[in-house]
């Protein structure tokens, strides 16, 4: 099982207006303002053979699978998106509820025992799971290129720099918690089980995105650079468990399959 686990929960556009309910509103707008908030490609972007992959189905409107699933733990209910979106975020509400509960049990608590299952196999293999949870967004003023998210808990700091540094390395600028902070973990695991690492990653859509949303002459760029990254925390993912098993008798001979040939300048990392 790998150690890593890639969350993509938001570059759906698939949006069955079976599974919308009645709308109060064009079937066109919710389209439009749903892709406005997806994150376009993100499931081609983030890509790793390594990896475990959870990738939603649907689109976040209509269900957003990142969210809080009980309303008085997710902000964001309050204005109409929290898992179950009813509003646009210009306010306007676009649909009841009465396909709330449905969509809470055959598709919001699906995507996370799916994700559970994942990091559950990595942490009975190696005892431990790092989290990559990949998003895009689009904001206007000076942003940053990549946003790192970062939880006291479960984001290590050394994690936090090399994730820093590989960006700035390759040119691009980096903030971190903002303008997104957090980063998702399963609830078995939340804040329960330091074992449990996650790191969320922000692209700046103008990385790789046209005006039109199509993808822009800069899109081969940001997925070699996203594999690049991705391939950069399973190395020192594998080479956090050779440190740890090294410590003791290695006890099962498949672990010797984890060496590789070639050593970098990422085996001090220890996360």
């Amino acid at each position: 099982m790998a150690p890593l686990v890639l969350n993509i929960p938001h570059a759906s556009t698939l949006l069955p207006e079976e599974l919308l309910g009645g709308l109060y509103v064009p079937y066109e707008r919710v389209q439009a303002e749903a892709l406005s908030q997806t994150d376009l490609f993100c499931d081609d972007l983030f890509s790793c053979k390594q990896a475990t992959r959870v990738v939603a189905k649907y689109s976040r409107f209509v269900c957003d699978v990142e969210r809080f699933a009980d309303d008085s733990q997710e902000p964001m209910s309050c204005t109409g998106q929290g898992f179950f979106y009813t509003n646009f975020l210009d306010g306007t509400c676009f649909r009841g509820t009465e396909l709330r509960e449905k969509i809470k049990s055959e598709v919001f608590d699906l995507y996370h025992d799916e994700l559970t299952r994942a990091v559950d196999a990595a942490m009975s293999n190696g005892g431990h799971c790092l989290i990559v949870d990949c998003h895009s967004f689009a904001l206007d003023g000076d942003m940053p290129d990549v946003c790192i998210g970062a939880d006291s808990f479960h984001t290590p700091q050394p994690l936090v720099e090399l994730t820093k540094n590989f960006f700035e390395a390759s040119g691009y600028s980096v903030a971190i918690n903002n303008p997104y902070s957090g980063t998702v973990v399963p609830l078995k695991y939340l804040n329960e089980d330091p074992r449990a690492s996650s790191i969320m990653i922000e692209l700046n859509r103008k990385l790789y995105l046209a005006s039109d949303y199509s993808r822009s002459d800069g899109y081969q760029d940001i997925k070699d650079l996203c594999s690049q990254y991705l391939d950069t925390l399973w190395r020192a993912e594998i080479d956090r468990r050779l440190n740890e098993l090294l410590v003791e008798p290695i006890r099962n001979s498949e672990y010797l399959d984890l060496c590789h040939p070639s050593k970098t300048d990422l085996d001090g990392w220890e996360f």
